[in-house]
């Protein structure tokens, strides 16, 4: 969350998304997590895109619109939240809807508004292309 903060602070959201939350979203396993009482556990995935999604919020909000595709996947974020409340309890359910929040909808809104053009584009596939071949000795060795 602190190296999502200070690029977001220095170059803007698309670098952090560029630079800090694809290597974070591909290298860091989402099986880490931080236990807090009373509040949602965060594994690092999460933690990163937090302050991407308070900025872009900010930032794009007059451009943003519930679409046909953000109705299917806000409908599917609160069947999937009482389920689990119906199920397993409040407790649950919190944490639940707050990964849905920031695995689902936080990158699904992160690459409409973020990856706009075609610029982006390139930089993101470079990006992927990029830590996959950093990744590919890693790979070799297991």
């Amino acid at each position: 969350m602190l190296a999502s903060m200070i690029v977001l602070s220095r170059r803007g959201i698309q670098t952090t998304f560029l630079w800090v939350w694809i290597p974070v979203f591909l290298s860091m396993p989402t099986i880490f997590w931080v236990n807090i009482p009373g509040l949602p556990d965060p594994n690092f995935m999460q933690a990163a895109i937090i302050p991407m999604l308070l900025v872009l919020l900010r930032d794009q909000r007059p451009n943003m619109r519930m679409e046909r595709m953000e109705w299917l996947i806000l409908t599917y974020i609160v069947i999937r939240v009482v389920a689990d409340f119906l199920s397993r309890g409040y407790a649950d359910a919190q944490n639940y809807g707050f990964y849905l929040l920031t695995a689902l909808m936080g990158p699904y809104l992160l690459g409409k508004y973020v990856i706009s053009s075609r610029q982006m584009d390139v930089a993101t596939a470079k990006t992927f292309v990029t830590l996959f071949l950093i990744f590919f000795a890693f790979f070799l060795f297991e």
